[in-house]
């Protein structure tokens, strides 16, 4: 049978793939960064309690919040919701402080535990409306969706990874030197071991021995502005797809206020 997105089930496949592909975008950005923290933010260990700041929230969010909020706001509204809270912890890296990066990561924390309750609300709605055109049970369908969202996520870190893996290596490694020659200047290009940077002691290159730690740190200097810009740049861009895409095209639910309903098409 021809597939077409004009067709009651053919629209729900699209909605389906755009609602996958958006959560897919977003944890490009979220997981990688996430994952730098504690090598991108060194200073008196701004990464690790950032980190730790996002999830203890998480986790307040997850048990008293998230599923509250969502008797009074539909789906749609929760996951547009998460998305902004995404992009909160990404712009609080632009400028990593205490003062910035720590109320960031608070905001993001309640942000991602919105989102795991909407993904799950998300996979019954997806669940309950597959089995109304295929030969399968709910509970194939449920087990399918969120298979499916759990690969988004998983997949989403290995391009996440290979993002940053593309900035840093292509980070100059050269200086180059002006000498002054009589009259006349000389431009030498000079290629030097340059300091550790943050591609050198994070990821694959990551080492938690404390004796070398403590020998390397010296010597370690934060990443260049222009390169880490550029990655949060790339990182902010995914972010800002996944909320368009879900904005626009995400299936809307039943519950929630007229109120808050209204916010987003």
């Amino acid at each position: 049978m021809k597939f077409s997105t004009k067709t009651p089930q053919g629209k729900l496949t699209l909605d389906f793939v755009i609602y996958w592909f958006g959560i897919f975008v977003i944890s490009c950005a979220h997981y990688a960064l996430l994952n730098l923290q504690s090598s991108l933010n060194v200073e008196d260990g701004l990464g690790s309690i950032s980190v730790t700041v996002q999830y203890s929230c998480m986790v307040v969010g997850g048990l008293f919040a998230s599923s509250n909020l969502l008797h009074f706001i539909d789906i749609k509204t929760g996951l547009v919701i998460s998305d902004i809270a995404y992009i909160a912890i990404i712009v609080g890296n632009f400028y990593p402080t205490f003062y910035t990066l720590i109320p960031a990561n608070v905001i993001g924390g309640f942000g991602k535990s919105l989102f795991f309750v909407t993904a799950g609300q998300y996979t019954v709605y997806f669940a309950k409306n597959f089995e109304k055109f295929g030969t399968r049970e709910y509970r194939d369908y449920v087990g399918d969706i969120g298979a499916l969202t759990l690969c988004a996520i998983q997949l989403s870190q290995i391009i996440g990874s290979l993002i940053q893996f593309v900035v840093f290596e292509t980070a100059p490694d050269t200086q180059e030197d002006v000498l002054p020659s009589n009259n006349m200047t000389t431009y030498i290009t000079i290629t030097t071991p340059r300091p550790l940077s943050v591609g050198d002691i994070c990821a694959a290159n990551d080492c938690q021995d404390p004796e070398i730690t403590e020998r390397n740190i010296s010597n370690y200097i934060p990443l260049d502005d222009a390169t880490l810009y550029t990655m949060l740049g790339v990182y902010l861009g995914l972010n800002i797809l996944g909320l368009l895409l879900h904005a626009v095209r995400a299936p809307r639910s039943d519950n929630g206020t007229i109120i808050f309903q209204i916010l987003f098409f």
